[in-house]
């Protein structure tokens, strides 16, 4: 049971580096003024949402055995990840010209 907990977790996991290069993405799109703000109401959300998850585990292992509740996790987080992957595909920020300018108006080119 154990590799069937870690298996989806760790997959799921590979999003991580996506959510981090979101850090960097924010702030461009921001407008000016705001850049300086525009992280925090970004990560407010992220770490509802991870108090959210954490406390919806916490309740379902009240009633489910926990390694069932963590290999939950693990394949509902693989779930998003392939939604969100999805999304991006579709994107049409990925369909833009090549010209940063175009794609993230108000971040600095060189």
């Amino acid at each position: 049971m154990l590799l069937a907990a870690t298996v989806p977790l760790v997959v799921s996991g590979l999003g991580h580096p996506y959510a981090m290069a979101l850090d960097q993405r924010t702030p461009e799109a921001a407008p000016v003024p705001l850049r300086g703000r525009a992280l925090t109401p970004a990560l407010a959300g992220l770490m509802a949402g991870q108090g959210l998850g954490f406390a919806a585990a916490g309740a379902g292992a009240e009633f489910l055995s926990p390694h069932f509740v963590v290999a939950g996790a693990g394949v509902l987080g693989l779930a998003v990840l392939v939604v969100c992957a999805g999304t991006a595909v579709r994107s049409p920020v990925r369909a833009a010209s090549g010209n940063p300018a175009a794609r993230f108006p108000n971040a600095r080119t060189p």
